[in-house]
């Protein structure tokens, strides 16, 4: 009577409440040739020109079946200023995207590239957030 089984989901990047990560059941999309990057049904990122400093690293997750973890250098310049680069990276891969779903980060290496699923309701409410807080008129300090 109005109970409903739970919907699976798949839930990365949470944790379990001893710190381990959750498994997907689903995993991103990259396609290429549209310059889409997917997860389920919502668009993550369109990208719209040429964008050399993420789309190896796209191009990387979906080679590999968007394991939790890959490793940059293999596509990145190396140098003086690889940590640079790393951070570039990741910055322009959480940079203009439609849905928050997903987020891009370095996973404590100095080489690596993690990314994580945010649960639909934490990427909705920031969103919310975000769009109230632009509406506000800011504080006086007394």
């Amino acid at each position: 009577m109005g109970m409903h089984p739970p919907q699976e989901r798949s839930e990365v990047g949470r944790t379990d409440g001893s710190g381990v990560s959750v498994t997907p059941l689903e995993k991103p999309k990259w396609d290429r040739d549209l310059r889409k990057l997917t997860f389920e049904a919502d668009l993550i990122k369109q990208l719209g020109r040429s964008a050399p400093s993420q789309e190896p690293a796209l191009d990387k997750f979906q080679a590999e079946g968007w394991p939790e973890r890959i490793d940059a250098r293999s596509f990145l310049p190396k140098g003086t200023h690889f940590k640079a680069s790393l951070h570039d990276v990741i910055s322009s891969l959480n940079r203009h995207c439609v849905s928050k779903r997903i987020r891009f980060s370095s996973d404590g290496s100095g080489f690596g590239i993690r990314w994580v699923l945010m649960p639909s309701t934490q990427a909705g409410e920031k969103r919310r957030r975000r769009k109230q807080n632009k509406g506000a008129k800011p504080r006086r300090k007394s």
